[in-house]
């Protein structure tokens, strides 16, 4: 029940017409998670190998241009537009829309209410005249190698993987 409304509350804030889980594709959902999950594990595996040799302020620019690269290239591979966004951002690329900013929000606001981070997640989907948008977020908890740089202010998510997929309607 919270779930709902948060999820209609959200709609209701940003002004946009939404249509809650039963309504949305379920199969877009399972690719979204896995998109997200993928994306998290190769940004692990790669950052690792690759920021090793790097150290300071230049790893930090390394791993913005290694994380766009592969954004952009799971993008055009999945048909999905993959996001890194961050309340906290350091990057005009990582700067969040209205809406994913109200998620980022009601994120930090879970996360103080005892909901554990790594279950944090967004979904709805949205019927316009010509398409249909798929919205999908889920919060990271920088691991590994992020840790080092990437912290955030005591008891607030960091930032979210945002993943958007527009459907033109037949």
């Amino acid at each position: 029940m919270q779930r709902i409304s948060r999820h209609i509350l959200l709609a209701v804030l940003l002004g946009i017409p939404s249509v809650g889980m039963a309504g949305a594709s379920a199969n877009t959902l399972i690719e979204s998670r896995a998109i997200a999950e993928q994306l998290e594990q190769r940004l692990q595996r790669d950052l690792k190998e690759r920021l090793e040799s790097a150290s300071g302020q230049g790893a930090l620019a390394r791993c913005h241009q290694i994380t766009q690269a592969i954004l952009e290239q799971m993008s055009a591979d999945t048909g999905f537009t993959i996001k890194r966004i961050s309340l906290y951002a350091q990057h005009p690329q990582t700067q969040p829309e209205r809406w994913e900013k109200v998620v980022l929000e009601t994120f930090n606001a879970q996360l103080k209410a005892g909901d554990a981070l790594e279950k944090l997640e967004f979904y709805e989907r949205h019927q316009h005249k010509t398409t249909t948008e798929f919205h999908y977020m889920r919060a990271l908890q920088p691991a590994g190698v992020c840790a080092h740089c990437h912290q955030s202010p005591q008891g607030a998510v960091v930032g979210a993987l945002s993943v958007v997929k527009i459907v033109p309607l037949r």
